[in-house]
């Protein structure tokens, strides 16, 4: 990876417990399309926009009874100046009240596309789990026009 230092980076985070909507859709069964989104926060937790995931949860049947249930996820990030959008592959649990919740750690997401500001970027966003709080850094370089 990169150093963080050939990179611009912005640092917010999103708490899972603000999330303002989400709206899921059983489908096929056995899979489950989620829509979440909710404000974005800055260190002194002013909203600096939102964010917003889609979720495809798959394995509801749990096969390998492991607890665990694959998820492909987009996930955008709207700031004021623009978008940013990764794609995720991962694997989510379910917490005491049957949601389905990201286990606690870190993940690192390629940029695919931006707008605005964004436009062809490059870089990665980093996403630290724990509880309900999700600590983001992206790190971007601008592309070439």
């Amino acid at each position: 990876m990169p150093k963080h230092n050939e990179y611009r980076l912005i640092k917010i985070y999103y708490n899972m417990s603000d999330v303002i909507s989400v709206f899921s859709t059983i489908t096929f069964g056995s899979t489950i399309i989620e829509t979440i989104t909710g404000p974005l926060l800055n260190k002194n937790k002013n909203s600096v926009e939102r964010f917003a995931i889609t979720n495809t949860i798959y394995d509801l049947n749990d096969i390998n009874q492991d607890g665990f249930y694959e998820s492909t996820s987009m996930i955008t990030f709207y700031l004021k100046r623009g978008n940013i959008q990764v794609s995720a592959a991962s694997q989510v649990t379910k917490d005491s009240d049957g949601k389905y919740i990201f286990p606690t750690g870190k993940y690192i997401y390629t940029i695919l596309s931006g707008t605005g500001k964004f436009l062809n970027a490059r870089g990665y966003v980093i996403i630290n789990a724990n509880n309900t709080k999700r600590n983001v850094i992206i790190a971007y370089k601008k592309g070439e026009n």
